[in-house]
């Protein structure tokens, strides 16, 4: 019997901690400029009891031409972009490691237009990887930060590509295709010098666009011929609905400074994720989380009824692999995505020997309970047998861990 996992899902976001302080160095001939950490995954945090592995640095990779940078005041209204070449923009990597760690140095020149500005405090919106299809945001003067999370701005990625004829979900990787990513930081008390840099306490972290989705099974046990995901929506917003609060305190809870109804800095305290994810699981009508982005329209076209894993062999296992868009999975939404692993010579998806569904189970059985698919998030299912019946062992965060018995496989 395969030894329990304590933790299958994890956030993505999470970071080993980062020590930035301010330091001013001359640069000759130079204007003001600010110098900041954006940052996705250098590791996943310790005690999760989920290994990344060495297959997963695609994940993290940041294109530097598919960046936005957009500064804010502290009530949230838009100053400028970070933009090349006139703010003296560029871009590099923290250490040699870079193209793994997903983790970079940004600095810029700064206008004197905004030394108070900065003394105030500012909040610094990153925008990542986003395809180069897609059209660039645009923001006008004065516009709130909640303007990135509109509609028409979030803007959606093809996360499906069609090879020989079949949809193929898309991959991560380096120096061809990065996770769509976002991230809010907030600096305060920055105090511009002429002809230094300033380098900001804190960094941006960035979450991604997608949930990533796995299915494990060691190689002792008969391995399905194909194992596909159903209903599975084929596009995902590159930017997430709320996005007026730092990243961190959207992701793991606390409190934040947002703009109120009269436009004025008020104080707003976020539950976090977890929490969020908990209380959605008892109660679906209590509401969507503040980063999730739920297709309760599903647009003609958007969705793959078939759409099958990429597989990542190694050694003692096999996992098969997929990046899924957010999505509701009790229907509400008009897609309830499930997994189906077919061990026959059927690969039309006409019939599935076993189905794993996006619910917490009783008794071997799917209940209606819901387990929304959530940006940033890590759904990892192992299967394993014991006494000839198969069960699939999974965690979803922050419910503990879970198993579910499945009936024999044909």
């Amino acid at each position: 019997m395969m030894k329990p996992l304590s933790l299958l899902l994890c956030l993505f976001a999470a970071l080993l901690p980062t020590s930035c302080r301010k330091v001013y160095e001359p640069v000759a001939a130079a204007p003001m400029q600010i110098s900041f950490l954006v940052a996705a995954d250098r590791s996943i945090a310790a005690g999760s009891g989920y290994s990344a592995g060495s297959d997963t640095p695609d994940e993290n990779y940041i294109d530097p031409a598919q960046m936005q940078l957009f500064v804010f005041d502290r009530a949230g209204k838009f100053l400028f972009e970070i933009t090349e070449p006139d703010s003296g923009l560029y871009l590099s990597a923290v250490s040699s490691d870079n193209r793994t760690s997903g983790v970079y140095r940004i600095s810029a020149a700064v206008s004197e237009a905004y030394i108070e500005a900065f003394a105030a405090g500012v909040k610094i919106a990153v925008l990542a990887n986003f395809p180069a299809d897609v059209p660039p945001v645009a923001l006008h003067a004065g516009e709130p930060l909640s303007a990135l999370g509109d509609a028409d701005r979030r803007r959606s990625v093809d996360m499906v590509r069609v090879v020989g004829g079949k949809p193929v979900g898309v991959m991560p990787e380096i120096g061809r295709f990065g996770i769509p990513m976002y991230g809010v930081g907030s600096f305060s008390g920055v105090e511009l010098r002429r002809s230094e840099i300033v380098f900001l306490d804190g960094c941006v972290s960035l979450l991604r666009a997608v949930a990533k989705v796995e299915v494990k099974m060691p190689r002792t046990l008969p391995l399905p011929r194909t194992v596909y995901m159903r209903h599975a929506l084929r596009t995902a917003w590159c930017t997430s609905r709320d996005v007026t609060v730092d990243t961190d305190v959207l992701w793991q809870g606390g409190s934040a400074v947002v703009v109120g109804d009269d436009g004025l800095p008020v104080v707003q305290y976020y539950e976090g994720v977890e929490q969020e994810m908990a209380r959605l699981a008892e109660n679906p009508d209590a509401g969507d989380l503040h980063i999730f982005n739920p297709r309760h329209n599903v647009f003609a076209g958007d969705t793959v009824d078939y759409l099958p894993f990429s597989v990542v062999p190694a050694a003692d296992t096999v996992t098969y692999r997929l990046y899924l868009p957010e999505v509701m999975t009790d229907g509400s939404s008009g897609v309830a995505p499930y997994i189906e692993l077919a061990f026959g010579d059927d690969d039309t998806g006409a019939t599935a020997d076993a189905v794993i569904r996006f619910s917490p189970y009783s008794d071997g059985e799917p209940t209606d309970g819901i387990i929304p698919v959530v940006r940033n998030c890590i759904y990892s299912y192992s299967v394993y047998d014991v006494a000839g019946r198969l069960f699939v062992q999974y965690t979803v965060c922050p419910w503990g861990e879970r198993t579910a018995d499945l009936p024999p496989f044909n």
